[in-house]
């Protein structure tokens, strides 16, 4: 999880010192690693978004699963995707979980 947060703080600080840098950050990362998917260019873009959400790294990040971070940065509100984060490390959710209360809207029934 933390290598993902890096990649993420990387590519929004150097936003503005290089053209394409989520490209260019996803080309690098999939040939140095091994052409992985998990460094295909919407990954690095949610890889930034989970910066952006989390830019304090926490040792509780790193008991959610990625596919759960997926979920989490699909919501457009930072205090929506909050609550849904603690609940997620709370109930210990996988992302099917997370996806269905999600989708249940949870969040305006409390």
């Amino acid at each position: 999880m933390y290598l993902f947060w890096k990649v993420g703080k990387f590519t929004w600080e150097k936003k503005s010192y290089c053209e394409n840098i989520i490209k260019k950050c996803s080309l690098f990362l999939a040939y140095y690693f091994g052409n992985s998917k998990i460094f295909s260019y919407e990954n690095i873009v949610f890889m930034r978004k989970f910066y952006l959400y989390f830019p304090i790294y926490i040792d509780d990040m790193s008991k959610l699963e990625w596919d759960t971070y997926l979920e989490l940065m699909k919501i457009n509100n930072k205090k929506i995707c909050y609550f849904y984060y603690q609940l997620s490390l709370f109930c210990k959710l996988t992302s099917k979980d997370l996806k269905v209360i999600i989708e249940n809207n949870f969040y305006n029934m409390i």
